[in-house]
C-alpha cells in the first residue's frame, strides 16, 4: 500500500524528534546513557542534516514507566 513511506517523517513534526543533546537535557542523562537507552529499547531514529534525531514519544513512554 502507499502507507509504506509514512514512517519516513519530514521536519514538519520535528517537535516529536529530539537530538542526543536535547535528550540529555530533558531526561537528565549523560550522552552515554542516551546512546545505551536508545540502543537497548530500539528507539526509532532518523538522520537529518548529519544529525541524529530520536522519537521523543517512544522515550517518554519508556521514561514514564521507569518513574
Amino acid at each position: 500500500s502507499s502507507d509504506v513511506c509514512s514512517s519516513d517523517l519530514t521536519l514538519s513534526n520535528l517537535a516529536e524528534w529530539i537530538t542526543t543533546l536535547e535528550a540529555m537535557e530533558l531526561y537528565n542523562m549523560t550522552e552515554h546513557a542516551v546512546r545505551v537507552f536508545v540502543s537497548r529499547y530500539a528507539i526509532p531514529k532518523k538522520r537529518l542534516n548529519d544529525k541524529l534525531y530520536y522519537s521523543k514519544q517512544h522515550i517518554d513512554k519508556l521514561k514514564n514507566k521507569e518513574i
